[in-house]
């Protein structure tokens, strides 16, 4: 009766370590997870900041913003040379 007793109490401790364990781990994933998240929230943040800056340009600020978003997109000027640097320097 006593061994018994033992061998409930040996398997009940073993149980509880490996439960913890899971637990353990499964918090450091969670915290790994939430830490990448908050990381994503800082750069939206950031990103919608710029988007709201851009927002608020006018006149020439607009103007310019305008062209180089244009450019970026390979749109040129009437009559403008574009030069690209085949060398990649």
């Amino acid at each position: 009766m006593v061994f018994a007793a033992y061998v409930l109490i040996i398997g009940f401790v073993l149980y509880a370590v490996t439960a913890l364990t899971d637990i353990s781990l499964q918090k450091a994933e969670k915290e790994k997870t939430f830490a990448n998240l908050q990381s994503q929230i800082e750069v939206q943040e950031v990103y919608n900041q710029e988007l709201v800056n851009i927002d608020n340009y006018s006149g020439e600020e607009l103007k310019e913003y305008k062209e180089k978003v244009a450019h970026e997109n390979g749109y040129v000027k009437r009559g403008e040379r574009v030069f690209v640097n085949v060398a990649g320097e």
